[in-house]
């Protein structure tokens, strides 16, 4: 693949080019991005119950079930009658002169008339809630919450005290237009917008509802397994939170770029990124030799460097950025095999740096034993010296014991 790097080079060159100015402001995406996917555990390490099992389900049907659990006071063991008063309290920090009473026995129901979750009051003419869950950005219908709104009132005989608009993030709004044909005027009295995710993080649903059960039941007669649930749930809605965040600030990223009609430039980036894996190797096969005594290629093959610890074992490093022991080139793999096992065995060190993609050593081929290296994780030179030298260091206490 050929860059033409001359002409990069110009236009970088350029004074006061509009690109030099946005790539210093460029570095300010890169941090926020970077706070944020710390922050939110948006690289996907640690273990998430709802996140594990996410994909195989409409995300919206999904949280609607789980938030359906949470508020059921009959559901087995999630649910609670505390919850529904939490849930009227947050509501009200939102909308302070919210008024709902329910007195008599609290019916949570899942798609009621379409209605993602409904709450209601059994007694006659009792108080309701409707819950319109948008978490997965699913656009409006029309008249849908015209239409719940007379299902619960006229059908039901409820007296509906609030519609709930839940959506991920604040950006996502209400088609009114759209969404509100009929009873309007009472409808837009009523709306709650309620974000999972937002700045004033009491006002959030993660923050202001769920993490409020997370507390009551930490002081409650109900099993671990609840709070576990709870914080799992609460979990996974600000990693989707944070994740959408993410999502929104490379756009508008994205569209700084568009705007500012440096594509080619861009282009020539991003080609130079989507070949980093074999150019990094490259770089790195070439550092080795001259930072590491030792390392070399051999005299038949420049497709890898290796460095001879003995006769039958050496370490390498390829174009395929494959790292670990190879059989000595110029000699049969005889010995070498007899020590696979050994060898696998110098990966289980503590003590290597955690920049492999794979979990375990490879050695399925007679003359190698490997791992292959992640090359976004590795931010310089020396940590792959380092597993070089742990790896042979590994080795040579190991090899005694053969």
């Amino acid at each position: 693949m050929a860059f033409n790097f001359a002409g990069l080079n110009a236009i970088l060159d350029i004074p006061q080019n509009i690109i030099v100015d946005f790539f210093k402001k460029f570095d300010d995406f890169r941090k926020e991005s970077t706070e944020l996917r710390k922050k939110y555990n948006l690289d996907g390490s640690g273990f998430n119950i709802f996140k594990s099992i996410a994909k195989k389900y409409r995300h919206e049907e999904l949280h609607s079930d789980i938030i359906k659990l949470i508020l059921d006071p009959e559901s087995d063991k999630i649910g609670n009658p505390k919850n529904i008063l939490l849930f009227v309290n947050f509501l009200k920090k939102i909308k302070p002169d919210l008024f709902v009473s329910f007195n008599g026995k609290v019916v949570v129901k899942r798609e009621e008339g379409r209605i993602d979750i409904l709450i209601y009051d059994e007694r006659d003419g009792g108080d309701a809630i409707i819950i319109e869950n948008k978490i997965n950005w699913a656009t409006d219908q029309p008249n849908q919450i015209g239409k719940y709104y007379e299902k619960v009132k006229k059908e039901m005989g409820k007296t509906v005290k609030a519609i709930v608009y839940l959506t991920l993030t604040p950006e996502k709004q209400i088609d009114k237009k759209k969404s509100i044909v009929t009873h309007a005027k009472e409808i837009n009295k009523l709306l709650i917008p309620v974000s999972v995710f937002r700045k004033d993080s009491d006002k959030s649903f993660a923050d202001g509802f769920i993490k409020e059960c997370i507390k009551y039941i930490a002081n409650s007669e109900q099993n671990e397994l609840v709070r576990v649930y709870y914080a799992q749930y609460y979990e996974w809605l600000l990693i989707l939170g944070g994740s959408d965040m993410d999502d929104a600030l490379y756009c508008r990223t994205m569209e700084k770029i568009f705007k500012n009609r440096q594509l080619d430039t861009f282009r020539c980036f991003g080609k130079l990124w989507d070949g980093r894996k074999k150019a990094i190797a490259g770089l790195i096969m070439e550092q080795l030799q001259l930072k590491t005594n030792g390392f070399g290629y051999p005299d038949e093959d420049d497709g890898f460097v290796y460095k001879k610890i003995d006769d039958a074992v050496s370490l390498a490093y390829n174009l395929e950025n494959s790292f670990g022991f190879i059989c000595t080139p110029g000699h049969k793999p005889t010995i070498f095999k007899k020590h696979r096992k050994k060898l696998k065995d110098c990966f289980e060190s503590a003590k290597l740096k955690g920049i492999f993609l794979d979990e375990k050593a490879r050695d399925d081929v007679d003359t190698w034993v490997w791992r292959v290296v992640d090359v976004d994780k590795i931010t310089n030179l020396d940590i792959i010296i380092k597993n070089f030298e742990i790896l042979e260091s590994e080795w040579k206490r190991l090899k005694r014991s053969v």
